[in-house]
């Protein structure tokens, strides 16, 4: 059968036509749309990392400023760390030595007198080098012993290092030089 109803048909498939350009058109648009805008979103965050970035590296560079200060206050550390443990020596030493001087008032026996006391330092430990005079040799020995005795401090006195001798102002004391070490003490001198 023919058919007579041409332009009906037509009309119906440029309609058919244009819908299909139409819809073709608005998803190109659509499209445009999508690709600037995920372009626009690309740059905005890409902006903002940038934007981060900056900020980051400002706070690395504070942050490598304060290492720098921070290792410089540790190397000053560490160089002044030998003063203040010979410090902290001194200080506990100096009560050592306090005790000592307050030990030594106390052994001293009362016929005997102390001239000088001084202090000998090596590495085997330190010395204390006494001289004086005394009534007898039996003073002096009695003074040489009480430091073991009395003192927790003192090891006893070496008898190989004593010298006396008569006093030459009256000839009846007798003059006296020996040392007692002391217990625990590396170093040197008072």
């Amino acid at each position: 059968m023919i058919n007579i109803n041409l332009i009906a048909e037509r009309r119906a498939r440029k309609l058919r036509e244009m819908a299909t350009l139409r819809w073709s058109v608005i998803g190109l648009v659509l499209l445009l749309f999508l690709m600037v805008g995920l372009n626009v979103a690309v740059w905005l965050d890409r902006q903002s990392n940038r934007q981060k970035l900056k900020v980051q590296t400002n706070e690395l560079a504070k942050l490598e400023e304060r290492y720098k200060a921070f290792q410089e206050i540790e190397k000053e550390i560490n160089e002044k760390g030998p003063i203040v443990k010979l410090l902290d020596e001194v200080r506990v030493s100096e009560t050592t030595w306090m005790i000592i001087l307050a030990d030594i008032s106390q052994v001293i026996p009362q016929d005997a007198s102390v001239t000088n006391i001084s202090t000998m330092g090596s590495r085997t430990g330190v010395r204390l080098r006494f001289s004086g005079e005394a009534l007898d040799l039996t003073t002096v020995g009695a003074f040489m012993e009480s430091f073991s005795k009395q003192t927790l401090w003192a090891d006893p006195a070496d008898p190989s290092n004593i010298t006396t001798n008569r006093s030459s102002e009256d000839g009846k004391r007798v003059r006296f030089d020996f040392t007692v070490p002391v217990r625990g003490m590396l170093g040197g001198e008072f």
